[in-house]
């Protein structure tokens, strides 16, 4: 159930953002709270929200068909979920699946990026904050699918 509005912000990702950029990232964002079992997102849907994740657990899993969902990693308390609405198509690449109850800050993707659009420095200063975090997800997937990708390569032989 989404909450009042919001002045600031107090989540490691945006720790030192100034109070121009804090008013503007607050704007387009309110509180959420997400119940075992429900989903923030799933895989193809477009991807118009951001989630800087305060209290919880939310597993980001794959469907590898066949093989059933993949979980590539499980992400809490002052951890980001949601990055596709940075990039076009603009649809999540992921499924984000609450496993306990999660409590959040929202925020309004494409409202956000039209901002970092008029306000190039706060597009930039944003950009360099959630690019290490998309690095090492990126990185961590890679191994979580590395085994599968292996077992495939021995059925092909």
């Amino acid at each position: 159930m989404p909450t009042g509005d919001i002045t600031h912000i107090d989540h490691p990702l945006l720790a030192g953002l100034s109070e121009e950029h804090m008013s503007k990232i607050a704007s387009c964002a309110w509180g959420d709270r997400f119940e075992e079992g429900e989903h923030l997102f799933r895989v193809g849907e477009i991807a118009d929200r951001c989630f800087l994740i305060s209290a919880g657990l939310l597993a980001l899993e794959l469907d590898a068909g066949q093989r059933g969902v993949i979980r590539t990693s499980t992400i809490g308390a002052g951890e980001v979920a949601g990055f596709s609405w940075l990039f076009p198509p603009h649809r999540y690449g992921e499924s984000g699946h609450v496993v306990e109850p999660i409590e959040a800050t929202v925020h309004e993707g494409e409202k956000l990026r039209k901002m970092m659009v008029a306000v190039h420095d706060f597009g930039y200063e944003l950009i360099m904050r959630f690019s290490p975090v998309m690095i090492s997800r990126i990185q961590a997937a890679r191994l979580q699918l590395r085994p599968l990708q292996r077992r495939l390569i021995l059925c092909a032989a």
